[in-house]
C-alpha cells in the first residue's frame, strides 16, 4: 500500500495492488465524530458490498495503464 497525502493534509490518495487489480482510494482525515446514523450507514456499506469505502476506483491492468500514461504526459507538461 503507498499512501499519498494531500498538500492539505486531510486527505490522501492509498493505492494498492491485489493480484491483476489496482485499487485506488480517497480517505478524509477531517472528521472523527461520526453520528449512530453514519456508522451504521458505513457498516450496513461493508456488510452489502464487502468493500468499507465508497470512494474508490479498481483498474484493471489496461486502465492502469492508461491512467499511468495520462499521469506521465502531465508531468512532463508541469
Amino acid at each position: 500500500m503507498n499512501e499519498f497525502t494531500c498538500e492539505c493534509m486531510e486527505h490522501s490518495l492509498v493505492v494498492n495492488r491485489c493480484d491483476d487489480v489496482m485499487e485506488f482510494a480517497v480517505w478524509y482525515y477531517g472528521h472523527t465524530h461520526y453520528s449512530i446514523h453514519d456508522r451504521l450507514r458505513h457498516i450496513w456499506r461493508i456488510i452489502v458490498s464487502g468493500h468499507p469505502f465508497a470512494d474508490s476506483v479498481l483498474l484493471n491492468k489496461e486502465g492502469t495503464t492508461q491512467l499511468r500514461d495520462y499521469l506521465t504526459e502531465e508531468l512532463r507538461e508541469l
